[in-house]
């Protein structure tokens, strides 16, 4: 039976996941799916998990665990497995949360069947007690997309366009309203694009790598299809990647910027290998994680006024932040003025300690901009 099931490889990153450990290992076991090899990586933990990856190694076959020297990064872990991934297809999943037991069957089928290059499928989020919290239907509108139609695929998940911005300003639309998740593993991927195209996770860093990588795959992809079916449910915690960086301005304004420039660099490399302009797709979250960091920075009572501005400043001096910047219309925020547009407009015109102060009094109102 293997010799018509294509060899799929499943890429586990492991830090200080021992509490999660045995539910991952018991999804392992139940999926329907005979021909398959697991690469764990382990970021050098601090508890037992290498020991558990290590045992669960002796138990299956085709089971590889890495152990990094010293704590690497998430990044990192996943490159060094990829270098050594020998399936037709591969998943990158999260050792904190749960999958379908037909995730790989579902997926492979879908792939040999329409020659797919990706299949993105539905998820759910998860309380702790794994009650459903939220199911996350896929908002594309089509099941197949091919071509040049790959970038409206892009379109969902690379960031917010200005003119999205604008509507969301004015409330016609909600801030991420239609657009999805950048979770590497939202998709089952075809290790031959990864290898051709030499596609890495950005070391440096932190957050949004798994913008920058998803968007550059389907970028090179020749098809992607789409798979109605809750097949990942991912449980946010306060231990998670996502919750270490929510509220901290001070640690992620530098990610920020770096995360901007990685998305100008990629903007560029695909217009020049795949003559495909996706200049026009991202931008407009840029300005919100301005006015978001001017929410954060204000409500610190630990910072006088003159440390608050140097802190928004140093996140708007940077040239691609600034670049971007320029590309807003004054007159747009003006012929759609409501509430939100008071701090991008203050933002635009460099008004920094007005917009502190500003923000300072709104937020007493229950004043809010999400990302």
């Amino acid at each position: 039976m293997k010799e018509n099931c294509p060899l799929v490889s499943i890429i586990i990153p492991v830090y200080c996941g021992e509490k999660y450990l045995e539910t991952l290992f018991r999804n392992l076991r139940e999926l329907v799916y005979e021909n398959l090899e697991f690469i764990f990586i382990d970021d050098c933990s601090k508890d037992n998990s290498l020991k558990l990856l290590e045992e669960f190694s002796r138990e299956m076959p085709d089971c590889r665990v890495i152990a990094n020297e010293k704590n690497m990064g998430v990044s990192y872990s996943r490159n060094e497995a990829l270098k050594i991934a020998n399936g037709k297809y591969l998943f990158m999943l999260d050792c904190d949360d749960i999958f379908s037991k037909e995730i790989v069957t579902e997926c492979v089928s879908q792939a040999e069947k329409l020659c797919s290059d990706a299949v993105l499928y539905n998820f759910a989020d998860i309380n702790p007690d794994g009650s459903i919290r939220r199911y996350k239907e896929l908002s594309y509108s089509r099941n197949i997309y091919e071509g040049t139609d790959i970038k409206k695929v892009v379109a969902k998940s690379f960031g917010t366009s200005l003119p999205e911005l604008y509507a969301y300003l004015t409330g016609k639309r909600g801030a991420k309203e239609n657009k999805e998740w950048n979770g590497p593993w939202k998709m089952m991927y075809k290790t031959s694009i990864i290898r051709q195209n030499n596609l890495k996770f950005c070391e440096n860093l932190r957050i949004g790598e798994d913008t920058i990588f998803t968007n550059e795959y389907l970028c090179f992809c020749d098809k992607i299809s789409i798979l109605r079916k809750d097949l990942y449910f991912l449980l946010i915690h306060a231990d998670s990647t996502i919750g270490q960086y929510i509220g901290k301005y001070k640690e992620n304004i530098d990610q920020k910027v770096k995360l901007y420039r990685e998305k100008l660099a990629l903007t560029k490399r695909i217009c020049k290998k795949r003559n495909m302009d996706i200049s026009k797709i991202w931008g407009g979250e840029c300005i919100l994680s301005s006015v978001q960091l001017a929410v954060l920075i204000a409500g610190d009572n630990e910072l006088s006024l003159k440390e608050k501005v140097i802190w928004l400043k140093k996140y708007q001096s940077d040239p691609v932040i600034q670049m971007i910047w320029k590309k807003l219309s004054f007159r747009k925020l003006m012929e759609n003025f409501s509430i939100k547009t008071i701090p991008v407009i203050m933002i635009k015109l460099n008004l920094l300690s007005l917009v502190i102060l500003s923000v300072q009094i709104l937020n007493k109102f229950g004043f809010s901009i999400k990302e």
